[in-house]
C-alpha cells in the first residue's frame, strides 16, 4: 500500500482516490502534532513522518503558509500562532 505523487496531487495505489497535495500534507502534519505533541515540528520531522514521498521544499512551503517559524537553522521549528508563547515578564 502506498501513494503516488503527481503534480500537486497524490493518489492512493490501492483504491485510486486522489487528494490535493497541500491538503494531504496539512492533514499529515496535524496527525503528527496530535500523536506527538511534545515534538517540535520541522521540515525534517515531517519528511521522515510521511516516508520521504514528498520533497522537503514542498513540505517547507506548506509549513511556511500554515505555521509560524520559530528559530533559525537546524533548531528552527514551526508552531501554530496559538502555540506561541507570549512572555509577560519583559519590561518595555
Amino acid at each position: 500500500m502506498g501513494v503516488r505523487h503527481h503534480y500537486r496531487m497524490i493518489e492512493c495505489e490501492s483504491c485510486g482516490s486522489k487528494e490535493a497535495l497541500d491538503t494531504a500534507l496539512l492533514r499529515s502534519i496535524n496527525e503528527c502534532r496530535s500523536l506527538f505533541p511534545q515534538i517540535k515540528i520541522s521540515t525534517k520531522i515531517i519528511h521522515d513522518w510521511i516516508g520521504e514521498t514528498v520533497s522537503k521544499k514542498v513540505i517547507q512551503r506548506v509549513l511556511q503558509i500554515n505555521f509560524s517559524l520559530i528559530g533559525y537553522g537546524k533548531s528552527a521549528n514551526y508552531v501554530k500562532d496559538t502555540q506561541r508563547l507570549i512572555r509577560t515578564d519583559i519590561k518595555a
